[in-house]
């Protein structure tokens, strides 16, 4: 509870915070009214000095964490988009084997399999076996898909091409978000 808000102020704030709702917070919150009488009561609570400032500290709040998802959301997908597994891992006499310096993180949503098949002549004189091994990583280009929503950049090209009448193909327009993302690549 914040100095100078009641238990029943400080519920109130978070659940209007969380749902917009006035009316149904106050009530929610505890207070004893119902009606008309607790759509007043919300609206003069919301006019409260203490209680607007408590909400502007909860947005406040709310609005650095959604920053931090996005910044980690971007910087995942920057990871998925910029890394290399052969800073990671070697194939060695056909295992897959991770370097020492490898960051494991990297390696997030990749999968490998590998198959062995084997075959002998009709006459049983050579036998031949073939192994193969398949990478699967995340979608690069989903990824920086995702790095241009999350930035803005998309948009941002999207409305620039629009207002210039721009009629670039689509090879030029990802070079240009490319380009915009080189400022996330570590």
């Amino acid at each position: 509870m914040k100095k100078g808000l009641s238990p029943l102020q400080e519920k109130f704030c978070k659940l209007y915070h969380k749902t917009g709702n006035a009316t149904r917070s106050y009530i929610n919150a505890g207070y004893q009214a119902r009606g008309r009488i607790a759509e007043s009561n919300s609206s003069r609570l919301l006019r409260n000095d203490k209680v607007r400032n408590r909400l502007q500290e909860l947005e406040k709040a709310a609005s650095k964490r959604a920053e931090k998802s996005i910044d980690d959301l971007i910087a995942k997908n920057v990871e998925i988009a910029f890394s290399r597994l052969s800073d990671v891992i070697e194939i060695y006499n056909g295992e897959v084997r991770l370097k020492d310096e490898g960051d494991l993180e990297v390696l997030d949503g990749i999968s490998f399999s590998k198959s062995e098949s084997s075959s002998s002549s009709d006459k049983g004189d050579s036998t031949s076996i073939s192994k193969s091994l398949s990478v699967k990583r995340p979608d690069r280009i989903k990824a920086l898909q995702e790095i241009a929503r999350l930035t803005g950049v998309y948009e941002e090209q999207k409305r620039r091409a629009e207002k210039e009448g721009d009629s670039e193909d689509r090879g030029s327009k990802l070079e240009s978000i490319l380009g915009s993302l080189n400022r996330f690549k570590k």
